[in-house]
């Protein structure tokens, strides 16, 4: 083997221009393989990449007696004495929903509004109540409209309870699916928060 190795680097050395310098192992030293200096042999395989942590995407509840914080774009309410009691956040806004159960159709020539809200509780004792009725509809003429519980098509047919109202301790959330009743040649303008007659918290324009 050794023969070999020296008849290739006289070669090599044929082939370099004169007085350039070539780097040549002793004719009776083997090389060392693994130091610092020296690159690892290329074996053609790839080397599979160190396995990854997943990312941590669970949600922590917030530290006791601390309030739980509003998500980004939501709506905050607020509580007599100027306390953060709840957030409110839109997902879907669904005019001319109809995905409805075919028992539960709107009347003719009206159709359905559906609206999902997620309510969070940001209470810090107790809990923080809420229900579907809590939520109305102004339309463009002004008129109000009470949200109604309507299944979806799929809903009924497998049974499904659906959540109508709800009491969340501190970091606690539901997600409600408003369904409003409209005109179509009115429609609708705004959605708010009304738990009472003396609080309204405007959630989302619609129109």
């Amino acid at each position: 083997m050794r023969r070999h190795h020296l008849a290739a680097v006289t070669a090599l050395a044929a082939l370099v221009p004169a007085g350039a310098a070539v780097a040549s192992v002793p004719p009776d030293t083997e090389p060392v393989m693994g130091t610092a200096d020296s690159a690892p042999a290329d074996t053609g395989m790839a080397t599979a990449p160190a396995p990854s942590m997943p990312a941590d995407t669970s949600v922590g509840s917030a530290p006791v007696g601390e309030a739980a914080p509003a998500p980004a774009g939501a709506v905050t309410v607020f509580d007599d004495e100027g306390n953060e009691v709840a957030s409110i956040a839109v997902g879907a806004i669904e005019p001319g929903w109809v995905d409805y159960d075919p028992d539960n159709a709107p009347d003719e020539g009206r159709e359905y509004l559906r609206v999902t809200v997620t309510v969070t509780s940001m209470v810090t004792e107790d809990t923080f109540g809420v229900a579907m009725d809590d939520f109305v509809l102004q339309d463009a003429h002004g008129f109000l409209d009470t949200a109604d519980n309507v299944a979806t098509a799929a809903q009924a047919e497998n049974d499904e309870e659906i959540v109508e109202e709800a009491d969340l301790a501190n970091g606690e959330s539901v997600e409600l699916a408003l369904t409003f009743e409209v005109d179509p040649a009115v429609g609708g303008q705004s959605v708010f928060y009304q738990p009472d007659e003396d609080r309204l918290v405007d959630v989302t324009e619609v129109a």
